[in-house]
């Protein structure tokens, strides 16, 4: 390892190609900043791990909204259990409604911490 910096600054195009596998470590931010399409295609698959995620626009994060939707299902799933037809009894799967109602809640717990 040296210190210093490094630039490169080239007008046309740059290609990278290794036959095995290629590692790139920071110490501090890595930031790309792309004008186009920014597309990465995998053969295997794709894995994104960090103690916060955000994925989405500047004002709206898919995580975000899924669990959104998590809470939503929770509270339709806890509206059918207890619902009635006018003075008839609540349905007969209500109990199944309550812990379909708890299951969101439990997703929607283990997903919250892992959104920005």
């Amino acid at each position: 390892m040296t210190g210093g910096n490094k630039t490169v600054s080239v007008l046309g195009s740059i290609n990278d190609t290794t036959a095995s596998n290629r590692t790139i470590g920071t110490g501090g931010t890595l930031q790309e900043k792309i004008v186009g399409l920014a597309q990465r295609v995998s053969d295997e698959k794709n894995k994104l791990v960090a103690p916060l995620s955000y994925v989405g626009s500047e004002g709206q994060n898919i995580f975000r909204l899924l669990e959104d939707t998590i809470q939503l299902l929770g509270e339709v799933a806890s509206a059918v259990a207890t619902h009635t037809h006018r003075g008839s009894p609540p349905p007969d799967q209500s109990g199944a409604f309550s812990s379909q109602s708890s299951k969101a809640q439990t997703i929607k717990s283990k997903l919250a911490p892992l959104i920005e």
